[in-house]
């Protein structure tokens, strides 16, 4: 999202119907967060601008296609939709931003580069690495290796540091300030709202009364789920919250449970002791 301008993403995507034959999508997606519903007037991801990002009316597929999946099949079929695309946001530089995401499989067959490691000389999409550097031992052996007595090549690379681990201290330490009440966390254990779909669908979590995007429509549900809400709110100290309307209570509450699992998650990474617990 930049200025006035409003983003939407252009993707493909397929998944395999028999060993010769996929099903190919690729369409555009609305992911601006500001973007209503131009029937009601509505913002189209609610009020805190990321509820139901998963929904499939977001989605307008443009283009599918039943063929085998390989690069070929977007240089040919595909081509139309990718000028398509350009075209959009060339006629419209100050209204459209055009996002492409993908996953690595879709992006190396977009951009036709780039691809397995022991098939291709230049594998990555991204640099022109060479296959035969990707991969080369240390010519001095790291510190666990050299503890360890280990007699092999040491392929081990640093990937945090103490530079990272003070950065993330600082982060953990600005939310902290912002929200003093997290310095009684463990009332977490407490707490009985649940926030994110990663393990259940978002129609799921519509209709979970212990979930936040809980969407109750009897009158003693809604007055259950408020009370929940308030109840949630008093257990964080957040008593100033209480007179809110139940949508606003819901979107602030939303908003501290992703907040509080951030800074938990930093927690557990400055924390960690051992390789079990490091977590990258």
């Amino acid at each position: 999202m930049s200025g006035n301008r409003t983003t939407v993403a252009a993707t493909c995507d397929g998944g395999e119907i028999t060993w010769s034959l996929s099903h190919v999508s690729a369409g555009i997606k609305i992911v601006d967060s500001r973007s209503k519903n131009p029937v009601t007037g509505e913002p189209l991801f609610g009020l805190s601008g990321h509820d139901k990002v998963q929904s499939k009316f977001h989605c307008y597929p443009l283009f599918i296609i039943l063929a085998k999946d390989n690069k070929e099949l977007y240089q040919t079929h595909l081509s139309q939709f990718f000028k398509e695309v350009n075209e959009l946001e060339d006629e419209y530089p100050e209204g459209i931003v055009v996002v492409q995401g993908a996953d690595m499989c879709s992006l190396q067959k977009t951009l036709g580069t780039g691809g397995a490691m022991k098939a291709k000389t230049y594998a990555c999409y991204c640099c022109t690495i060479h296959r035969d550097d990707l991969c080369k031992p240390n010519n001095t052996p790291c510190d666990d290796c050299v503890r360890l007595h280990n007699t092999g090549p040491c392929y081990h690379k640093s990937e945090c540091d103490e530079t990272i681990l003070e950065r993330m201290k600082e982060e953990r330490d600005e939310i902290l300030t912002s929200w003093p009440h997290l310095h009684s966390l463990p009332y977490g254990r407490l707490s009985r709202l649940r926030c994110g779909d990663s393990e259940q669908t978002v129609q799921a979590a519509n209709q979970d009364p212990l979930h936040i995007e809980y969407e109750p429509i009897r009158r003693g549900d809604k007055l259950a789920f408020r009370n929940l809400l308030e109840a949630e709110a008093r257990l964080r100290n957040l008593n100033h919250l209480l007179t809110l309307p139940t949508n606003e209570l819901r979107v602030n509450l939303h908003e501290i449970l992703i907040m509080e699992r951030a800074y938990q998650l930093l927690c557990d990474v400055i924390n960690a002791t051992n390789f079990d617990e490091a977590m990258i």
